[in-house]
């Protein structure tokens, strides 16, 4: 949680206002760099060297990331303090505000998809046998991540955000009715793997430079973990939701 605030924080930071998609796409490249590479190393890891090393391989991980951030200065602590335009509030409060709840829905809606194919897409897999396991899915929506993110999000400083975030919530709702009904299907499930990345691609970096937008640097913190919010709650109900809702859906009738 202290990472994806933080590190959304800097990019905002560092991307000067004319390029701020196309920058926060590049920078944004680790997502799916991650994604795509963690899955498999940690099942090679995981049948080789057992849990334990795999979880101790995160952890170095964790701490090279955390060597790294010692070399970063950050920038906006040399700019003229500029006073926020709005008062300051709870974040509460913050999160109900006009420049703060759309992109906290636009969120809550990526965390509700991303809660559901993280928790039920392994089980499926498991269950219908398509030939594919989940890390191929995974690694399929990751490196479409990776080919769309920056010219999507490019594109978003000469068109406006607002086109390309429809554009990703379409995609999700695709990619989510390609997998309910191509559950069996190894090449359906693999296009769906593609259109959902293309989905995460643009959703993420084209909101963060959106909440960016309407900020300034002494403020951006606050504001990016309000909206963040949504994401979060979407991940943590979204799994529980669906299961009560699948209880009613298969228990038999008295």
């Amino acid at each position: 949680g202290a990472f994806a605030t933080g590190y959304a924080a800097l990019m905002g930071d560092i991307a000067p206002p004319a390029r701020r998609g196309q920058v926060i796409g590049f920078l944004s490249l680790v997502n799916p760099i991650g994604l795509g590479l963690g899955p498999a190393l940690g099942d090679f890891l995981r049948e080789h060297l057992g849990y334990g090393a795999t979880f101790t391989s995160a952890s170095g991980f964790a701490i090279l990331g955390l060597a790294c951030t010692l070399f970063i200065k950050d920038r906006y602590l040399d700019l003229p303090r500029q006073e926020p335009k709005h008062q300051s509030q709870p974040i509460w409060q913050l999160i109900t505000t006009p420049r703060v709840r759309p992109p906290a829905f636009v969120l809550l809606g990526v965390g509700l998809v991303f809660g559901l194919v993280s928790t039920y897409l392994p089980p499926l897999i498991n269950e219908t046998k398509p030939g594919i396991n989940a890390g191929t899915f995974y690694g399929a929506a990751a490196m479409a991540q990776f080919v769309f993110r920056v010219p999507v999000t490019a594109l978003g400083d000469r068109f406006g955000r607002g086109i390309f975030i429809s554009f990703a919530l379409a995609c999700y709702a695709i990619s989510m009715l390609i997998i309910a009904t191509n559950a069996h299907s190894a090449t359906g499930l693999l296009i769906a793997a593609i259109v959902d990345g293309i989905a995460a691609g643009t959703a993420i970096p084209t909101v963060i430079a959106w909440i960016t937008d309407r900020t300034i640097p002494q403020e951006r913190g606050t504001v990016i973990g309000a909206v963040w919010l949504g994401f979060d709650v979407g991940i943590a109900t979204s799994a529980a939701i669906v299961g009560e809702a699948l209880k009613l859906v298969t228990t038999d009738p008295p």
